[in-house]
């Protein structure tokens, strides 16, 4: 940029010059000789005069540039280090508060004998291969159980902190709730989740077999819509948070051989019960992104087994490579979200 400014300042003199001697119709011989007899002297000063005062002006601008970048990249770098301790210390709470209820006795845990929730019926299944339930309105959950015991029948309710591809090698995936869900699941022994990825009914969320998925929603907007689903003090409706994802993940694989991944090609619209069903649960195995609960520093966590493979590879069996991080507002037609029911 000061290399240019001082060619274009070195053209404009010359060029002035020039126009000068043709206005004047006169010689460059002559125009020497005035200028050695410093007639010209002082417009020639003045010119040296601007051309200096324009070069300041430009490195007084450099210079000013230079200190509020300085002071942008010091405030970003201490908002940056708020939010990593912030969330740091999420992560921290959230491991303590499950290492505490993991760890309690629980003499009521009904894993095989799911409990039905307020206005559900049931419809199929058995309790370790899908229970599947549904209210008045069609919607369909599935009894997903699990403990808190090691090695046993059940799947243990629990999720894998991850730590994402960068140069930063902590633990950083945090769920925005838990605390109520992970209670009932271990006191209950077990939860309900949608049995399809949530679909799109005259705006309103359901968890029904053939209808367009609810895409092109945010996080925040996910979890509205998931708390409004059902008006009941009997039982809490929520987006799905890791430990649901995660605990119901391990349990159709541990139960399922031969789990086949589908690739759903880009289509003008995605419905629900797309894919194979697994202990009941249709949708989890395909290149649909899931939203959930969770969040890695400023960023919200989905779930799929896999999407863009282009850009990033996913493998099904470990469900710490099942997740890809999105910005806090963004929403596709490619990403839709999935409901846990607990009382």
């Amino acid at each position: 940029m000061g290399k240019t400014l001082i060619k274009i300042t070195i053209a404009i003199t010359i060029v002035s010059i020039i126009i000068y001697i043709i206005k004047n119709n006169k010689s460059i011989a002559e125009l020497l000789k005035r200028v050695i007899e410093y007639k010209y002297f002082k417009i020639i000063k003045k010119i040296l005069y601007v051309f200096a005062l324009i070069l300041i002006i430009f490195y007084i601008y450099k210079l000013f540039n230079k200190v509020v970048d300085s002071v942008e990249l010091y405030n970003f770098t201490i908002k940056n280090n708020e939010m990593f301790t912030e969330c740091d210390k999420k992560v921290a709470e959230e491991k303590e508060f499950y290492n505490k209820i993991i760890n309690e006795k629980y003499e009521n845990q009904n894993y095989n004998n799911p409990y039905l929730l307020e206005n559900f019926e049931y419809v199929t299944g058995e309790w370790d291969t899908g229970y599947v339930i549904k209210d008045n309105n069609g919607n369909e959950f599935v009894w997903v159980p699990c403990t808190n015991l090691e090695n046993s029948e059940v799947q243990k309710l629990d999720k894998s902190y991850f730590c994402a591809k960068t140069i930063i090698s902590k633990d950083f995936c945090y769920d925005l709730e838990y605390k109520d869900f992970l209670k009932s699941a271990l006191e209950n022994g077990g939860f309900y989740i949608s049995r399809y990825e949530i679909g799109n009914e005259n705006g309103n969320p359901v968890s029904k077999p053939n209808i367009e998925i609810y895409n092109n929603v945010t996080q925040d907007q996910a979890i509205s819509l998931s708390n409004n689903m059902y008006d009941s003090d009997k039982f809490k409706s929520e987006l799905i948070n890791g430990y649901a994802y995660d605990t119901t993940l391990n349990w159709m694989l541990s139960t399922n051989d031969n789990i086949e991944k589908k690739d759903i090609k880009p289509e003008e619209k995605y419905y629900s019960k797309r894919s194979d069903s697994y202990n009941n649960i249709f949708d989890m195995f395909d290149n649909i992104l899931e939203i959930t609960m969770e969040r890695d520093y400023d960023t919200v966590i989905t779930r799929g087994v896999y999407a863009a493979e282009a850009v990033y590879e996913y493998g099904f069996n470990n469900p710490e490579e099942n997740r890809y991080s999105i910005t806090e507002n963004d929403s596709n037609e490619q990403s839709t979200f999935r409901i846990v029911l607990y009382k």
